[in-house]
């Protein structure tokens, strides 16, 4: 009875994953002119309420600057926001981390060119 009940609560934990993913790709782009940060992060999701990219952090060379929590996604495939960063320079490294809510985060570090 406990294996059956144990396979159940497995098979229920792998189901849930099955559905969940991190975030795929993160696109970002700094313009010296406007000091405005984009942050495209491509994340597929059937329904944006319940899986979606929920924690988004940036650094400014390696010191957190921004965090925003969220509580759905856009579009049912990306997330897109846009920070003002004056403080950026040329040879600046922007660090943005962004988390699911169900699943995983990824990470992209640009340089300021």
């Amino acid at each position: 009875m406990k294996k059956i009940i144990l396979t159940l609560l497995i098979s229920f934990l792998i189901s849930g994953l099955a559905f969940a993913h991190p975030p795929q790709k993160i696109n970002l782009d700094y313009n010296m002119e406007t000091k405005a940060l984009v942050i495209k992060v491509d994340h597929g999701s059937s329904n944006v309420k319940e899986h979606y990219i929920n924690d988004l952090k940036v650094y400014l060379n390696d010191s957190k600057i921004i965090t925003q929590k969220t509580n759905s996604q856009i579009k049912s495939n990306y997330q897109l926001v846009q920070y003002k960063i004056p403080n950026a320079t040329s040879g600046d490294k922007i660090k943005v981390t962004a988390g699911c809510n169900k699943f995983g985060s990824k990470v992209k570090t640009i340089t300021i060119k």
